[in-house]
């Protein structure tokens, strides 16, 4: 029986981690040639829509092939629905594909702007209340593709370099920043294998990159501290978490021990799924329940996404 009963445990977590490798994964796609990307559906312009009190709106990933690691059938649309009658209206494409085109993602809510990275891999924001988009000029050449960005104060932070967005992707990464006002780019380290930028310190004085991944009962982070006054890195640190071992123990200190580290990052950023308009700006929503009337149930798989806001 307690055979049975460890057996019945460790199946159970594979499953776990695997529902979670899949929704911390549903945009990482197998890498291909730019020149083999083909568009389904070209960029829309926005719809004009009342700025009503009672509307909320959201970005919609929908999958309707049923093989979640194959973008074929994958829409992401700016959308808004009334709150009264929950009825829901596309305002924006913003990328959808065969063959591989990346997804849109990174949606981030910064002084009544939303910019995420477009499917080409290009720094793209939403202004004037919804109403226009532009592509920001990074200077990215042809071989690099924003990994992730993270906006403070005025300047935009970013991770470029060749595509590893995809399953056990290897990254070579350049970090940046880029002043929103002046133009100016300053680059602050390369070669690194950083995907992902978590924040700053809560002196502002250093950024913390991270990189992880999971697989077969395994899953890790690893994260890297730089100075951005002299642009040298100050720390790393791994964690690594074994979801089949037995020793609750060892795993239990590790979680407590990244908890511990996680305080060193200034806690500045908030995800939300939808934001309203409220005197001429934009505000973000907090209920959960709002959003859960809305997602549609069918065939189709749909997920709201996350917002960040600062």
């Amino acid at each position: 029986m307690q055979k049975q009963t460890k057996y019945i445990i460790s199946g159970l977590a594979i499953i776990a981690l695997m529902i979670i490798m899949f929704i911390t994964n549903k945009h990482k796609f197998s890498p291909v040639d730019k020149e083999s990307r083909k568009e389904s559906t070209t960029e829309a312009k926005p719809v004009a829509l009342k700025k009503e009190n009672n509307n909320v709106y959201y970005f919609e990933y929908e999958n309707t092939n049923t093989n979640y690691y194959n973008d074929n059938g994958l829409v992401i649309r700016l959308k808004a629905s009334n709150l009264e009658d929950l009825k829901s209206i596309d305002l924006m494409y913003l990328s959808g594909a065969q063959n591989n085109v990346y997804p849109a993602k990174h949606f981030t809510l910064h002084k009544n702007n939303i910019y995420f990275i477009n499917k080409d891999g290009k720094l793209s924001r939403i202004t004037n209340l919804l109403n226009t988009t532009e592509v920001i000029d990074l200077n990215l050449n042809e071989k690099e593709h924003l990994s992730d960005f993270f906006i403070k104060e005025d300047h935009v932070y970013y991770l470029a370099g060749p595509f590893c967005d995809f399953y056990r992707g290897k990254c070579e990464n350049t970090l940046r920043s880029f002043n929103l006002l002046t133009k100016e780019t300053k680059e602050l380290a390369n070669t690194l294998p950083e995907s992902d930028i978590s924040g700053f310190s809560l002196d502002g004085k250093s950024i913390f990159l991270m990189s992880g991944s999971g697989d077969a009962g395994f899953g890790y982070e690893n994260y890297t501290e730089i100075n951005l006054l002299n642009k040298e890195i100050i720390n790393t640190k791994y964690f690594g978490f074994d979801y089949e071992s037995e020793n609750k123990k060892e795993f239990d200190e590790t979680k407590k021990e990244k908890d511990i580290f996680l305080q060193k990052i200034s806690p500045t950023t908030k995800y939300v799924k939808y934001f309203k308009f409220t005197d001429g700006k934009i505000i973000y929503g907090e209920d959960e329940d709002i959003i859960e009337n809305i997602t549609k149930k069918g065939e189709a798989f749909y997920i709201i996404e996350d917002v960040r806001v600062y």
